[in-house]
């Protein structure tokens, strides 16, 4: 192999080399743009349930503390119930958050970046 053939031969494959780095960042680019697409699509769903289900709990509690007032004879002794009751189960949660709330979103957002898709392996 002369010299002109060994230029040539290292030329096209310094173009391939920069062919397939260019392809590699543009691959990035789309998984990146998928993750993220990913994620907004599960935040946005998850706002839409937890909207609808914060709506069906606010009249859930609103009806118990009723029936609760209607019960010991006064509807604003109902409310401080049910009241006493989520400050109870705030002050819980608060105690626990770490254990209960954190780590599993934590482990959730995790999971969701780092998710295969369906024709990926492991």
């Amino acid at each position: 192999m002369n010299r002109n053939q060994l230029l040539a031969t290292a030329g096209e494959t310094l173009a391939y080399a920069e062919d397939l780095f260019e392809t590699k960042v543009e691959l990035v680019k789309l998984d990146v743009a998928d993750k993220g697409a990913r994620i907004g699509a599960d935040v946005i769903s998850g706002i839409i349930v937890a909207v609808l289900g914060l709506s069906g709990a606010l009249y859930l509690n609103i009806a118990l503390a009723l029936w609760l007032g209607y019960l010991v004879g006064s509807y604003a002794l109902g409310f401080v119930i049910v009241g006493a009751f989520y400050l109870l189960l705030a002050v819980i949660l608060f105690a626990l958050r770490k254990s209960l709330l954190a780590k599993p979103i934590l482990k959730a957002l995790i999971n969701s970046l780092f998710k295969n898709k369906p024709n990926e392996r492991p």
